[in-house]
């Protein structure tokens, strides 16, 4: 009897944290898709499926453990997936020690990589106790029609509640801005590194306008922390806007790893008379001239590519 209560116990324990981790992960499931970009073993267009997978193998099996259906396969695809993560979590450790926050639980709950590491060892061990512990499965009258309806949902719902765009929306939003000059002489002078005053009004610049509170546009400025980090032989013409607080400014720049990106903080009536209503908004800009008004789906390392002919 007491084995049974802790095998139940433990098996609450397991799949619960693998469910909730997969819930945590797919709103908004662009951070785990970022994650697995920052690894450069994956690209930008394959992430999302990777990512939305991923998640759904953590539903499946977190259902599996807590109803007892396929108990060894659920246990066991456990543990494998527990340890690929703390392979994952080991290599972010060590290239990667700047990373405070690992992703495990999106942005619900922010986890350095080495507690993460701790959590995935203390549910290993707790997984090898229950496959220790646990010697039977549910024994149901329709338990292959339960089983297939659990697969089918787990893997369909994270495509369904968070659709994958294969193709981008077209620019549609400030389309009449495009072919004409960008005035951003309201606008407090950019300077490089050096101190050296920045001429954006000449040659190509990109200008993205973000506001501090915005989801996306934090999302947008992650986008280009990795393509910066991606092209890092390269020196990009990349500048941010920002509405909001001050205070707000240098924990924005650490969590999108851009502190690199020179920025400045605009005035509510001139940031949206640049901006627009939509947000984020980057404008790929040459002599002055909008050539390109992109968003958060629209604004990709390709674009990056094609705009600056790198």
């Amino acid at each position: 009897m007491v084995k049974k209560i802790i095998s139940f116990l433990l098996r609450l324990i397991i799949g619960g944290t693998f469910i909730a981790s997969a819930y945590a992960k797919l709103y908004p499931v662009e951070i785990f898709e970022m994650k697995f970009v920052e690894t450069n073993l994956i690209g930008w267009n394959v992430a999302p499926f990777i990512a939305r997978f991923f998640i759904a193998i953590e539903f499946m099996l977190g259902a599996f453990l807590i109803l007892n259906i396929s108990f060894k396969f659920a246990i066991k695809s456990s543990i494998a997936i527990l340890l690929f993560f703390s392979f994952y979590l080991l290599y972010v450790i060590i290239f990667q020690p700047q990373e405070e926050d690992c992703g495990c639980f999106g942005i619900y709950l922010k986890m350095s990589p080495q507690i993460s590491l701790l959590k995935n060892v203390v549910l290993l061990a707790m997984s090898f106790l229950l496959l220790r512990f646990n010697k039977t499965n549910a024994h149901w009258k329709f338990l292959q029609w339960v089983r297939l309806a659990i697969i089918v949902s787990s893997l369909a719902l994270p495509f369904i509640l968070n659709p994958v765009f294969a193709e981008m929306p077209p620019n549609a939003f400030n389309a009449d801005l495009v072919g004409k000059k960008l005035d951003t002489s309201a606008l407090k002078d950019f300077t490089d590194a050096q101190g050296n005053k920045i001429d954006i009004q000449s040659g190509k610049k990109i200008i993205c306008f973000f506001s501090m509170q915005c989801r996306f546009c934090k999302l947008t400025a992650k986008k280009i922390g990795i393509i910066q980090k991606k092209l890092s032989n390269e020196e990009l013409p990349i500048y941010f806007v920002f509405w909001g607080e001050e205070k707000n400014l240098s924990p924005f720049m650490k969590e999108a790893k851009t502190e690199n990106v020179p920025s400045q903080i605009a005035s509510t009536e001139i940031f949206f008379k640049l901006s627009g209503s939509d947000l984020p908004s980057v404008y790929f800009l040459e002599d002055g001239v909008v050539k390109k008004k992109l968003g958060f789906l629209t604004f990709t390392q390709e674009e990056v590519e094609q705009f600056l002919n790198l």
